[in-house]
């Protein structure tokens, strides 16, 4: 396993999930606790750092993963149909800043030195997506979507109102085996939290790992009853999903 010392501070995001002219809402995962500010430029006014130790929850998920919530409500409301960069800096353990550009550079489109958003006063425009598969045969849409707005970066008014994304947003239930040993290495380099299985033929996550049925045949996990075809087909989202949560709480 590699050394844990090469792990990024923030392993996803910052997600925007919300955004309104008097509140911002985003959500990442970090692999350690952080303390960070929010830099706001909205247009050509002067920039606004807000400091986030009072707008952050956040939850261990394991021994180097920890998912933040950051909800910011603003004192002056944020303009509409006007293109707002913003700026996540975060504080290094030897106690410099870094801007978001500088930890995240990929999240800024070319040309441009901060990403940023739009809050729209009308909804005339909706980007719509659906469950995620890598290993279909189609292309990615996230991947097109991304290029769109790359192409519509002068004009942000024409950028989407909404973002909807319908479905699960990934086929939980049939992941390529490639993809699974990445994602069970990820889960040991993160140490993330164990899972007892309700329901299935195996007690926990760890014996899920090591059972030969893991990546080829995990419906041979699943109780095969008929009463269970239910629970067969959903068993692998919202049995996980619910085992999650309820650790996740305890872990705080």
């Amino acid at each position: 396993m590699n050394s844990t010392d090469t792990l990024p501070d923030i392993l996803v995001g910052p997600l925007l999930r919300r955004i309104s002219p008097t509140r911002l809402v985003f959500w990442m995962v970090a692999t350690r606790r952080l303390n960070m500010a929010l830099v706001l430029r909205p247009g050509q006014s002067e920039a606004e750092s807000i400091d986030l130790v009072h707008h952050r929850q956040c939850i261990a998920i394991g021994q180097r993963a920890f998912m933040y919530l950051i909800d910011v409500e603003l004192d002056s409301p944020l303009p509409c149909d006007e293109r707002i960069e913003y700026d996540l800096q975060v504080e290094t353990l030897n106690g410099d800043w870094r801007s978001l550009p500088e930890w995240a550079p990929w999240l800024c489109y070319d040309g441009a030195a901060y990403p940023a958003f739009v809050i729209a006063s009308r909804h005339h425009r909706l980007m719509h997506g659906s469950c995620r598969k890598p290993h279909h045969d189609s292309a990615d849409g996230l991947v097109r979507a991304d290029s769109w707005l790359a192409e519509q970066q002068a004009a942000p008014n024409e950028w989407p109102a909404w973002l909807l994304m319908t479905g699960d947003q990934i086929y939980a239930d049939d992941v390529a085996g490639p993809m699974l040993r990445a994602v069970h290495a990820l889960i040991e380099r993160l140490g993330l939290v164990d899972e007892w299985l309700e329901g299935a033929t195996v007690e926990d996550s760890q014996a899920l790992y090591n059972s030969p049925d893991s990546y080829y045949r995990r419906a041979d996990l699943l109780p095969d009853v008929t009463s269970n075809v239910a629970l067969r087909q959903r068993f692998l989202v919202a049995s996980r999903s619910r085992s999650l949560h309820r650790r996740m709480r305890r872990t705080i």
